[in-house]
């Protein structure tokens, strides 16, 4: 004979009851375990509870406490735990215990007095940090005499990473750029002197050249500031897709850069015969740019960046690789600090990339750092181009 457990109403298990005689079973029988199974549905049942409970606890960023008539700790969650600053022994102690200032000890000693909701509270170990909480607290109706505490840490800490993230960001912009923007202002200030003689024109517009040139390497860091957000949130805008020429679209960007910067990127790899790809084509330059770019703005002196595509399975890949003999492979080295904030500064890219299909990696080998493209999709027409 088999009964079904169910769960939620769907059958989970079966009971499988066997016997070697014939007809073992009969009505009496049948009732004594269907009534069985009934229990057994309803253990699990409040078991299954008890455990959904108890993950919706542990993933809500609140702290959630369950305090009995005395305001002593029974119950609360992993939030709660990092807030009060201890561990499993903070239940059966008393929630004034931990007030970090003497309003917050007094409010919490009486236990007929509730907050008012948003209530600023300062919560905290013993003889420890303390933080700063916004309080809310429901009325003992139908939680059996408990009451229900929710803490929302205030965002203090949150704020200090930001501020020092900012901090950090600003300083990489700064190095980035300070450089390519003082030779652009010397640049300048020497084509107004030379403009003014007539015999030195021609001299006077390779200056204004070289001068345009460092503001187009100086924009590099500054599109990928201004451009990131809005390419996280929509690496592929409706209505945009179009052939683009991976070719063409980088030919055309290298050729307003310095030619110092020029010389040290090889456009060898990417054939000129190459497919277009189907994409949004204003994301996806704007990707290849910022992977080009950044590689650009780490490369030490003397590093060659190497551009190649291919081809494969009707597929695009595409990749640069910065050589350079500053680049260490090893177990001593797993990682070199002339790349410590890759992923950060790829995040746009790697975005756009997957929401068009692709995949994006980065990787230290023996011929230095790797970023590649791969699985972009060929277009359809593969003989219209989109820089």
């Amino acid at each position: 004979m088999c009964v079904p457990i169910r769960l939620d109403g769907e059958v989970e298990w079966v009971l499988d009851c066997e016997s070697t005689k014939v007809n073992a079973f009969q009505q009496p029988d049948e009732d004594t375990i269907v009534a069985l199974v009934r229990d057994i549905e309803r253990t699990i049942r409040l078991w299954f509870e008890s455990r959904l409970n108890l993950a919706l606890l542990n993933w809500v960023d609140q702290g959630v406490i369950v305090v009995d008539e005395n305001q002593k700790i029974e119950r609360l969650n992993d939030a709660a735990v990092r807030i009060l600053g201890g561990g499993i022994a903070l239940r059966g102690h008393e929630l004034k215990e931990f007030a970090g200032d003497d309003a917050t000890k007094r409010l919490l000693g009486e236990p007929s007095c509730l907050p008012a909701q948003g209530m600023r509270l300062v919560m905290g170990e013993r003889r420890g940090p303390t933080r700063s909480v916004q309080a809310s607290v429901r009325a003992p109706e139908d939680t059996f005499g408990r009451r229900i505490w929710l803490l929302n840490e205030i965002e203090q800490e949150k704020w200090g990473i930001i501020l020092n993230e900012m901090r950090q960001t600003v300083q990489t912009v700064a190095a980035q750029t300070r450089g390519p923007l003082l030779l652009c202002g010397a640049l300048l200030r020497q084509a107004q002197q030379l403009v003014a003689h007539s015999d030195v024109q021609a001299v006077a517009g390779e200056v204004l050249d070289r001068a345009a040139r460092s503001l187009a390497r100086t924009d590099i860091t500054y599109e990928r500031l201004a451009s990131s957000l809005e390419a996280i949130e929509k690496p592929q805008r409706e209505g945009r897709l179009a052939p683009l020429s991976m070719r063409t679209a980088l030919e055309d960007w290298l050729a307003g850069l310095p030619k110092q910067d020029q010389q040290h990127i090889s456009l060898d790899g990417v054939p000129a015969s190459l497919p277009s790809i189907q994409v949004d084509s204003g994301r996806m330059a704007f990707a290849l740019r910022t992977i080009v770019g950044y590689l650009l703005a780490i490369r030490a002196p003397g590093a060659q960046i190497d551009l190649c595509a291919w081809i494969e399975n009707k597929q695009i890949s595409f990749k640069a690789t910065l050589r350079s003999e500053h680049i260490q492979v090893g177990d001593d080295h797993p990682a070199a600090p002339l790349y410590d904030g890759i992923e950060q500064a790829l995040t746009p890219a790697r975005t756009i990339i997957e929401r068009h299909g692709g995949h994006l990696l980065h990787q230290v080998t023996k011929d230095g750092l790797e970023v590649q493209i791969s699985a972009l999709p060929v277009s359809r027409d593969l003989g219209a181009t989109t820089p």
